[in-house]
């Protein structure tokens, strides 16, 4: 009798109309090695792993060094205008490491300012990129296109600046269209009626602003919202996925691993204890790996549950993760060396364990977790959504 393949995820039988090619590590990370045939199904990789794969992504310390190793446009954070003192919507530039704001207004009492590119004010001029971004504001708003005018409020403002309520577009001016999406950023109820009244009775002739092609201060600052629980589940689905493909005795899936696959897909199913030492690697720590340049390293040990180190991009970033599940191989660790964008790999299988890593307790020291990085000052807005 054959048995049929199950998705070691949720259990469904993998067949022709719903079979799928899971990336090990995501392919937006620079992963191109695909997992053993029949083992994901379409729903699971298109839907809750592609989530978490982008969760990973978008973790503000893993899109400093992704900007500038993989020139992957990053979500976005904020930066810090020093004039003004108000904190700006921001992303980092593909060229380099450093910010540049979208173009957003800004609402106070009495009137808006508008803060944009330099490279867009030099392409149009202040008022010209003013009136465009105006022109399609308030079309998208009258027209009530579907999602082009999103509201988005925070849950806490961050620790340094003013923030007050603004609306901001992730396009260039130069690549403004009719489809593209406005986003309406607040925090609390009056501002959400601020940003409303404004749209409606905004008039851009004889408008009264304020705008600066002076962005951000000279030193550079980086605040990005950070998910922990994501974060913390979309590294399981790393160690998950690199035991599926590496053991040869061990089954892994839904009823074998279930509390960690329960909480890749659910985010319960493991004792919050598990995870009191996770979470960023000590980077002078981390070069014990001796992660080789524009390579991942994993290291998977088990003793008595998993522990996944990740080093990223050459030991740029380092993660640690712990997980529960069962070891019938005859190693009790393999390193994993994953050359960016090769499915080239190497490992190494051993029963000897090596020491562990330290974890940095202050998310926000980036110097100790990411000392390559020229950002002076990181602040990250923990959110649990």
């Amino acid at each position: 009798m054959i048995i049929p393949d199950k998705c070691i995820y949720c259990g469904e039988i993998i067949t022709n109309e719903n079979e799928s090619r899971e990336h090990i590590i995501p392919d937006c990370l620079g992963g191109s090695k695909i997992l053993k045939e029949n083992l994901v199904c379409k729903e699971c990789n298109n839907g809750i792993l592609s989530n978490l794969a982008n969760a990973l992504l978008y973790t503000p310390h893993i899109q400093i060094v992704t900007v500038q190793d993989l020139r992957i446009k990053s979500a976005g954070g904020w930066d810090f205008n020093s004039e003004t003192g108000i904190v700006l919507e921001a992303h980092f530039s593909e060229d380099k490491l450093s910010q540049s704001v979208w173009p957003q207004i800004i609402i106070h009492d009495d009137d808006v300012s508008f803060f944009t590119s330099s490279d867009d004010i030099n392409l149009y001029g202040e008022e010209n990129c003013l009136r465009i971004f105006h022109k399609y504001l308030r079309n998208s708003y009258e027209e009530k296109k579907e999602n082009c005018v999103l509201f988005d409020e925070l849950k806490s403002k961050p620790r340094f600046g003013l923030y007050p309520p603004r609306i901001f577009t992730k396009h260039a001016i130069s690549s403004l269209k009719g489809d593209c999406h406005f986003i309406c950023r607040y925090y609390g109820v009056i501002d959400k009626h601020n940003i409303i009244e404004r749209i409606k009775l905004w008039e851009v002739i004889n408008p009264n602003y304020r705008s600066s092609m002076c962005i951000g201060s000279q030193i550079q600052q980086f605040s990005g919202r950070f998910n922990g629980p994501l974060f913390l589940r979309s590294l399981v689905m790393l160690g998950i996925n690199l035991l599926a493909h590496y053991c040869k005795i061990t089954k892994v899936n839904k009823d074998t691993f279930k509390e960690s696959i329960l909480f890749i897909i659910e985010g319960k199913g493991i004792n919050p204890a598990v995870f009191r030492d996770c979470g960023f690697v000590a980077n002078d720590d981390l070069q014990r790996l001796n992660c080789p340049d524009e390579t991942h390293k994993f290291r998977l040990t088990f003793d008595n549950g998993w522990v996944l180190i990740c080093s990223f991009f050459g030991g740029k970033v380092g993660t640690r993760v712990c997980f529960p599940g069962p070891n019938y191989e005859d190693w009790r660790r393999i390193d994993i060396e994953a050359p960016i964008n090769s499915t080239d790999w190497r490992k190494e299988e051993s029963l000897i364990i090596k020491p562990d890593f330290r974890c940095i307790t202050d998310i926000n020291n980036i110097k100790k977790i990411i000392p390559s990085s020229n950002i002076e000052n990181f602040e990250t807005m923990l959110v649990q959504s």
